[in-house]
C-alpha cells in the first residue's frame, strides 16, 4: 500500500480561504494566507484555483448554489403568498446567520468593485429575483422581487455586516414580509 498525503478538497481551502478573508480582510489577505490555513501547499491551492480573485469567486458560487438550495427548500408549494415568502427571507436570514463571516466578506471588504465577483454576484441577485416573482406571478413581478429581495439583504448588511447584531430569522422574516405586503403605516403593531 502506498503511502502519502490525503487528496485536498477544494472545499477545504475556500473554508480557509472564508476565514482568512473574513478575520484579515480580502485585500490584505494573501494566497500564502489561505494556504497557511488550509495547512496545504501553494501549488495545490493553485491547482484548484487560478489566484485569490479566483477562490473568492469560488466562494462566491458555492455560497450561492447552497444558498440556493436552502431558499428552494424554505419556499411551501401552498399557493400562499405570505407562507412562501417567509420561507424564502427566513431560508436566507438563516443560512447567513449561520455564516456571518461570509456577509462580512461581501459588506466590509468593498469586493464587489472586483468585476468578476460584481458580474457573479449579479447573476446571483438576478436568480433570487426571478424565484421570488414567480412566487409573486411570474415576470411582472420581477421589480417588487428585486425590492423584496433587497429588503432582505439590507437586513443582513445592516445586522452583520455593520453592526454584528443577531439575526432572528422567524421574527425578522415576518418582520420584513409584513411590511413587503402592507407597508409601514400598514404594519400591525
Amino acid at each position: 500500500m502506498k503511502r502519502g498525503r490525503r487528496p485536498v478538497e477544494p472545499a477545504g481551502i475556500l473554508d480557509a480561504a472564508c476565514r482568512v478573508f473574513s478575520r484579515m480582510g480580502y485585500f490584505q489577505a494573501t494566497v500564502d494566507d489561505v494556504m497557511c490555513a488550509a495547512k496545504v501547499g501553494k501549488g495545490t491551492v493553485y491547482r484548484h484555483f487560478s489566484d485569490k480573485e479566483g477562490l473568492l469567486v469560488a466562494l462566491l458560487a458555492r455560497t450561492a448554489a447552497e444558498l440556493n438550495d436552502r431558499v428552494t427548500s424554505g419556499l411551501k408549494s401552498t399557493g400562499n403568498l405570505k407562507e412562501s415568502l417567509t420561507g424564502v427571507a427566513r431560508a436566507t436570514l438563516d443560512f447567513f446567520s449561520a455564516r456571518p463571516a461570509l456577509l462580512r466578506i461581501f459588506v466590509r471588504e468593498g469586493t464587489l468593485t472586483i468585476p468578476m465577483v460584481r458580474r457573479t454576484m449579479g447573476s446571483i441577485i438576478h436568480q433570487n429575483n426571478r424565484r421570488v416573482a414567480q412566487v409573486l406571478g411570474g415576470r411582472a413581478g420581477m421589480r417588487s422581487a428585486a425590492v423584496f429581495n433587497g429588503m432582505i439583504f439590507s437586513l443582513l448588511r445592516q445586522k452583520i455586516g455593520i453592526g454584528d447584531e443577531p439575526i432572528h430569522p422567524d421574527r425578522d422574516a415576518k418582520f420584513l414580509v409584513d411590511i413587503f405586503l402592507h407597508g409601514i403605516r400598514g404594519k400591525k403593531a
